[in-house]
């Protein structure tokens, strides 16, 4: 049987494309003061950046975080779910792309690429244009484009990336994400094209580009893992993909 092509790249934003811990953090701690009658002080997992981080690491979806770490309730975590878009448009705490990933992004311009986030695709939009990466993407999908209870890791929101970028075509597709829920997203998304009878197979690669701590650790591990943005480049050949050297 001939080897299903590498159809598409599709990326997690916060944490993948873009160090979003410093925003991340001001905003769920604007959140928790709007909806919880305790003040985010009395929360141990918002004093720091490394705090916050570590607990996000533990669980395995955003509502888990808000339900085991932020203590709130299923009420409550509705409603600072449907908040979380326009607080994070409208903080100003400033955000960096990953050294590495432009060069990355220009040595897959080949290859459509995408976003799929639990952001919102108006701040994923303003950042990567920030940056001049925007038009490397043909898709991105926020939190926006998903049904509330929808966001990942349910496949839907890569579902519709996919239909954007590619037509559903046949092939393999790499979702890249720093995050175990991005692997459940991959493993969701397979199952969702196995009955729904598409020949899509999705491979996840776990990253971390700050620490560089592996990703096969991880509960769920990925099928690929890369601490630094250009081993992106060597699994996407392997894959057969078209890849730019010196972009």
């Amino acid at each position: 049987m001939e080897a299903l092509p590498l159809t598409a790249v599709v990326w997690d934003y916060d944490g993948t494309l873009v160090d979003t811990r410093e925003k991340n953090l001001s905003v769920t701690r604007r959140l928790i003061e709007t909806v919880s009658p305790s003040p985010a002080g009395d929360l141990p997992v918002l004093e720091s950046v490394e705090t916050y981080e570590a607990a996000l690491l533990k669980v395995r979806s955003w509502r888990e975080f808000y339900k085991d770490y932020l203590r709130l309730s299923e009420d409550k975590t509705d409603e600072a779910g449907l908040l979380w878009a326009s607080y994070q448009e409208s903080d100003t705490t400033p955000v960096h792309v990953f050294e590495g990933v432009p060069l990355v992004l220009g040595g897959l311009r080949q290859v459509p690429q995408g976003v799929f986030s639990l952001n919102s695709r108006s701040n994923i939009l303003e950042a990567l244009e920030a940056s001049d990466l925007s038009t490397y993407f043909g898709s991105i999908v926020g939190y926006e484009e998903v049904p509330f209870a929808r966001q990942k890791p349910e496949p839907d929101g890569l579902v519709l990336c996919l239909e954007e970028l590619t037509g559903l075509a046949p092939g393999v597709v790499l979702l890249i994400g720093d995050h175990e829920m991005d692997v459940l997203s991959a493993t969701n998304a397979n199952r969702y094209f196995e009955v729904e009878g598409v020949d899509i197979r999705v491979l996840s690669m776990g990253v971390n580009f700050r620490t560089g701590q592996p990703s096969s650790n991880w509960p769920v591990p990925p099928d690929f893992e890369a601490t630094r943005p250009e081993e992106i480049l060597d699994v996407v050949a392997s894959l057969g993909g078209p890849v730019e050297t010196g972009t």
